[in-house]
């Protein structure tokens, strides 16, 4: 859908669409080459997959190299926009805990959320049951990392609703569109 969205909206531009495998090298041999300009450096970055940030799936080495590619695209001036994630507050981990997703949890991305239409009020993006299903569903991401401190620039103070959490990054930073308009109906009774 990015890629979609970008083409409607500037036409003439020039979009580069990377293809990496699903998993911890396939995130930094993309982010390394992005960086490196191959073929060009790209103004902007739109990444909309990621993983909950403390998955076993995830090494801490992994997550710092990406993390550092993820600051060399800021100090090259690259905008980094990542989706929040699509499973709500549980981010897809089936431990009844919140947690946030990884990269967009990075202090050098722009971590983006979702919202949908209801009635004329724009309200959080949620679909029953609240997370992906065979049969739909879904809820924007968000909330405090448990692995990236708070970052100066972010003043925003929400506490974890995970016990014994530390003052964390908290994402989405912005949030945009992401389910057409609903209606009351939509939701559940309560």
């Amino acid at each position: 859908m990015d890629i979609e969205i970008v083409a409607a909206l500037a036409p003439g531009a020039t979009v580069l669409v990377y293809f990496a495998s699903f998993d911890e090298k396939g995130w930094v041999d993309l982010l390394n080459q992005t960086t490196a300009g191959q073929p060009s450096l790209p103004v902007s970055l739109s990444i909309s997959w990621g993983l909950y940030e403390d998955s076993p799936d995830w090494s801490a080495s992994a997550l710092q190299s990406i993390n550092e590619a993820l600051q060399a695209a800021a100090m090259q001036g690259i905008t980094v926009c990542v989706s929040s994630g699509d499973d709500g507050s549980g981010d897809g981990a089936a431990d009844r805990h919140a947690h946030v997703d990884f990269p967009a949890v990075s202090p050098f991305v722009l971590a983006v959320g979702g919202t949908m239409l209801d009635g004329t009020d724009e309200v959080v993006w949620w679909e029953a049951p609240g997370r992906r299903t065979n049969s739909g569903g879904g809820a924007t991401g968000g909330g405090v990392s448990v692995d990236f401190d708070r970052p100066p620039w972010q003043e925003v103070r929400v506490a974890s609703i995970n016990p014994h959490s530390k003052d964390g990054r908290v994402i989405p930073d912005v949030a945009a569109l992401s389910g057409p308009p609903f209606t009351r109906s939509c939701f559940p009774a309560g």
